[in-house]
């Protein structure tokens, strides 16, 4: 038996799978790709929170067409 076949042969025996598993390109795009998008979700959610607290301080303002109104008198 090979060194490989033995440390198989061993690691099957205590219940153990052992695998030298090699990262393709698209696992590490995929990754990525998914790290992304999480980063944007975690920016938009962030914007919409802080705009949120934003607007309750601040008073809102009166239509535009008020506003002209108001202006002309």
């Amino acid at each position: 038996m090979s060194d490989k076949e033995t440390n198989r042969a061993t690691a099957n025996e205590r219940g153990l799978v052992v695998k030298n598993k090699k990262y393709n390109k698209t696992d590490l795009i995929a990754f990525g790709v998914c790290l992304l998008a999480a980063i944007v979700i975690w920016m938009h959610a962030t914007n919409v929170r802080y705009n949120e607290e934003q607007n309750k301080n601040e008073p809102p303002l009166p239509p535009a067409e008020s506003q002209i109104e108001a202006e002309s008198k």
